[in-house]
């Protein structure tokens, strides 16, 4: 009877370790995904932010390509106010987008420092 109760009170107690080894395999399991899921949300918190600077160049481009469009043609009418033929106004033109793209890199380069 004895050793009836030794080999009952060693299966109860392995069946407790396999039970609790079972509950711990969970909670790593658990973990993992829960780990994965945080990863993938931050990836894709870190795709939305590189969109983000992308459309924003993109955004930047286009101002700067409507502002020297602006540009270019207020210095066609400044030209024709001066009576200026369509040659001269071009050639000023040009001389006016050198300046001002001049301007910008020396602007570009203080940044820079």
């Amino acid at each position: 009877q004895q050793q009836q109760q030794q080999q009952q009170s060693a299966k109860e107690k392995k069946e407790r370790e396999e039970e609790e080894e079972g509950k711990a395999k969970a909670d790593k399991a658990t973990l993992a995904a829960s780990l994965a899921a945080a990863q993938t949300k931050e990836q894709l918190e870190e795709g939305r932010e590189e969109k983000q600077r992308e459309t924003i160049a993109a955004l930047e481009s286009k101002v700067k390509g409507l502002e020297e469009a602006r540009q270019q043609q207020q210095q066609q009418q400044h030209g024709q106010s001066l009576g200026l033929n369509p040659l001269q106004q071009q050639a000023q033109a040009r001389m006016n987008q050198q300046i001002a793209m001049q301007q910008q890199q020396k602007q570009q380069q203080q940044q820079q420092q």
